[in-house]
């Protein structure tokens, strides 16, 4: 084969014989630092250093833009909205009831730093072989933080970490247990973390990448299986943590996959995701109510007491949702400056400023109207639903089988992520990176990707693997759009 060459894989995301081979690079670094740095705080000892650690994971991130800030071939369309948010929040640190200068910068910086991959992630990831070993990292690193997250119910003397978050310690519910069915105290598992409950995202994500992959063609059984596995310990992890909007996601994520996969023609895959998916869910329940007792059903059980309302508003976010929409949008239409809530407050905020006092929010629309109003409510909104509008576009009309399929599964993960937002902060954490991160890659795969000089004996039938014929595509076009540049 020639090195300029490239060959497609044997499924629409799965690993083919006949590849060229691409180097491991920043982008696979970024996504085992999202996991490897905040699971130093699993350490005992390393409590003393929790801001900086904190810290590292949005820092290469910044590091990543200073570094390919505009080297991609061509922008996300989200790129105006994105930029519109951050420069807004950046005017907010002169806000007159900014907490401090210092809060306000960093406030800022964690904006930039979560929303940076969508700018310079598309520059590194320029075709769907990359992007599918990034979809297995993530698979690894949240499937790892979900089998710990088990072993801590199993075995908690020694897998528990030996320190807690001070914060969590001191906070008004303090370390979140629940009783087993022998009366013992089991601690929600943190996973690779420091804070009780923590490994319910990752395993959400996990439990949905596991399922993907477990039913993707061209993946040998061993890999397949593995992924089933790994799923498993996701949906147990969710289970056992006892967050009721980790399960709700995860059936909400494998939901849309299947309707992308039926609107796309794969109606029999849509099918055998909902089997599989199904065999996880009463799986991992059974697993998570041997572990940790039938207050697990109990707990799950309260979702289906009434409507989704009226469970919503039970949780306590509804009243989040209305303060934030009738109450705090009322009193600070452009924002009631930064530092106002939230960890930045608490590392570097002036809790003795009386004219910034706290004001508490625990869902992402709160959030954003406390630090910038309806600015960046509306720039971040819109500059979602451009992401949205994007990644259908790419599962739905790329040329290249390959980027279709990955495009489906990067709704279903991101999905989520968006479904967060009604309960969590997503777009002030990790996840928000992944997110971001994400995006600007299948972005990039699209955009960038292609095939060259293609192998006419590996051609498959649609039957069989899902796959169009392949064809020739300039390298240099924008693979949804078919233009050339």
């Amino acid at each position: 084969m020639s090195a300029t060459g490239y060959l497609p894989s044997t499924g629409a995301i799965g690993w083919g014989r006949r590849t060229l081979r691409v180097k491991w690079g920043f982008a696979e670094a970024y996504l085992l630092g999202l996991t490897i740095l905040p699971a130093l705080l699993y350490l005992p000892g390393t409590q003393r250093l929790r801001v900086p650690i904190r810290i590292a994971p949005f820092a290469l991130s910044l590091v990543a833009l200073g570094l390919w800030f505009g080297k991609a071939r061509k922008r996300h369309p989200a790129y105006p909205w994105i930029a519109l948010a951050i420069t807004y929040c950046a005017l907010m640190i002169l806000h007159p009831t900014t907490n401090s200068m210092l809060s306000g910068a960093a406030q800022t910086m964690l904006y930039a730093a979560i929303a940076a991959p969508v700018f310079w992630a598309p520059a590194l990831v320029s075709d769907p072989q990359r992007l599918q070993r990034l979809l297995a990292i993530l698979l690894c690193c949240n499937g790892a933080n979900a089998v710990v997250g088990i072993l801590q119910v199993y075995d908690p003397d020694r897998w528990l970490p030996k320190e807690f978050s001070i914060i969590s310690e001191r906070s008004l519910t303090g370390i979140l247990t629940y009783e087993g069915d022998d009366g013992k105290k089991v601690v929600r598992p943190p996973g690779l973390s420091d804070q009780p409950g923590a490994v319910s995202g990752p395993a959400t994500v996990a439990a949905i990448i596991g399922v993907i992959f477990a039913t993707t063609p061209g993946i040998g059984a061993v890999r397949r299986m593995g992924a089933l596995g790994v799923g498993l310990a996701g949906a147990a992890s969710v289970y056992l943590c006892h967050v009721r909007s980790g399960l709700i996601i995860l059936v909400g994520s494998l939901t849309v996959y299947m309707m992308v996969l039926y609107i796309i023609r794969e109606q029999r895959r849509a099918l055998l995701i909902f089997m599989i998916g199904a065999l996880l869910l009463t799986t991992g329940l059974a697993s998570a109510v041997i572990l940790g007792g039938s207050t697990v059903v109990e707990r799950f059980s309260t979702l289906i007491e009434g409507d989704p309302i009226t469970v919503y508003n039970r949780s306590g976010r509804g009243d989040m949702l209305q303060i934030a929409f009738g109450d705090y949008l009322m009193k600070y239409p452009f924002g009631a400056g930064l530092g106002r809530w939230g960890m930045m407050r608490t590392y570097f905020g002036n809790p003795w400023n009386s004219f910034s006092p706290m004001i508490w929010a625990e869902i992402q629309y709160a959030a954003w109207i406390l630090d910038g109003g309806v600015v960046l409510l509306g720039a971040y909104g819109i500059a979602l639903l451009v992401t949205i509008r994007r990644e259908w576009k790419i599962a739905r009309g790329c040329p290249d089988p390959r980027v279709r399929a990955l495009g489906a599964a990067v709704i279903a993960i991101n999905i989520g992520v968006l479904a967060l937002t009604f309960s969590y902060v997503p777009f002030v954490a990790p996840i928000g990176a992944q997110y971001w991160f994400l995006t600007g890659a299948l972005h990039g795969a699209a955009t960038m990707g292609g095939l060259r000089k293609v192998d006419p004996s590996l051609h498959f039938s649609m039957a069989t693997h899902g796959l169009a014929r392949a064809r020739d595509v300039q390298p240099r076009g924008d693979h949804v759009t078919g233009s050339r540049r």
